[in-house]
């Protein structure tokens, strides 16, 4: 069933329209999971036929599932926690399920929350989206939230919540590698010689030379170094959630993380004194705190800050120690580009080889002058 009706026209009835009104419909649907009725409808049009082939496809979608009747009393922020708790919280770890709740209520819910999920357009995601390059947000934080909204608009497409999914419509932003500090190789040299005596040297050790995540190597445990082979087995890392608190991960970043690191004879000669000297702890854990046997990212911070200005070296932060190894790895690679790249890529735990070089897009060119010169010294013309 539909009505129609022709909206603020003031002509007489018995002549032909000539103010410009526009036709409207509404039809009535049930929703089958609740029982309950609503009357979604349009309008706009400019003749009668035009609102009654619209109310008829619409209907169509009603009928057919595309469009769901649950729909009318949804809005963006009332959908994306249905999908967060109902569909997310399946799909990723409790860290990362936090963090999208948190960029959800931090950023999406005051521009986007009360907009009827239905009458959301492009223009509005266009100008949130403009709105957060304006800040002072890294690319990579404002593409995951994009990426949340246009995960829950899918969704809702999915469910027939909505009929197209307008994210899908707008220019999104590109990613651009977040700016670090490295250290030269003197740098982290002289920092090593002159940080034997902190509590972080182990850290700052396998930091620099094996390129693990600051949790990962917070997480680390004896058991997870072999020293007969001389590797170490990446396999967790250290999370934080407001409900747990700070906690082992078992699960990595992703499967690339999930890796196993050569490591040279002098570290392994030094981790072998090193655990020979520790106090045993319940986790057996290689670097723990003291208060809690795992190690806070504040009181790491705290520390480095301090070494770092004793020692007189260029600020950097906890992950640009893993930054600096593969800068360092990358700077005089090998003849042979692409299995350098490859290696160091395994050896940080990516994915893929293009993050690598998407985040080392800087050393490039000296990799390029690296070729030259092997080539200059190979090749006798």
């Amino acid at each position: 069933m539909a009505s129609y009706r022709k909206r603020g026209c003031k002509c007489p009835k018995n002549r032909k329209c000539t103010c410009g009104a526009t036709w409207e419909f509404r039809i009535s649907v049930t929703d089958p999971a609740t029982g309950e009725r609503s009357q979604p409808g349009d309008s706009g049009f400019k003749t009668k036929e035009e609102a009654k082939q619209a109310a008829a496809d619409l209907k169509r979608k009603y009928n057919s599932g595309i469009l769901s009747a649950s729909a009318k009393d949804e809005t963006v922020e009332s959908f994306m926690k249905k999908f967060l708790q109902n569909v997310l919280v399946n799909e990723v770890e409790e860290n990362t399920l936090e963090q999208k709740f948190a960029q959800m209520e931090k950023y999406i819910v005051p521009k986007l929350g009360r907009i009827h999920l239905k009458k959301l357009n492009p223009a509005q995601v266009q100008k949130f989206i403009t709105d957060l390059g304006e800040g002072d947000l890294v690319a990579g934080t404002i593409i995951n939230i994009v990426r949340l909204l246009n995960q829950t608009l899918n969704k809702a497409l999915e469910w027939g919540y909505i009929d197209r999914n307008v994210a899908s419509m707008v220019s999104k932003p590109k990613y651009k590698p977040e700016k670090f500090q490295v250290w030269t190789k003197q740098h982290f040299e002289y920092f090593l010689q002159n940080t034997k005596n902190s509590r972080l040297y182990p850290f700052y050790l396998l930091g620099l030379t094996t390129g693990m995540r600051p949790g990962e190597i917070t997480a680390l445990t004896w058991n997870h170094i072999n020293f007969r082979s001389k590797t170490i087995r990446v396999e967790q890392t250290v999370a934080w959630t407001k409900e747990k608190g700070i906690f082992i991960k078992t699960s990595p970043k992703n499967d690339a993380s999930r890796r196993t690191i050569t490591v040279p004879d002098q570290v392994i000669s030094y981790l072998r004194e090193y655990k020979i000297a520790q106090k045993p702890n319940s986790k057996n854990i290689v670097i723990p705190g003291i208060k809690n046997e795992l190690m806070y990212n504040s009181v790491i911070n705290k520390i480095m800050k301090g070494d770092i200005a004793r020692i007189g070296v260029p600020p950097i932060t906890p992950h640009d120690l893993r930054h600096t190894h593969a800068t360092y790895l990358l700077s005089p690679v090998p003849f042979g580009l692409a299995q350098g790249i490859k290696a160091v890529s395994e050896r940080l735990g990516h994915a893929q080889t293009s993050t690598t070089l998407n985040t080392y897009t800087h050393v490039l060119p000296n990799m390029q002058e690296s070729l030259a010169d092997v080539l200059n010294t190979a090749i006798n013309l």
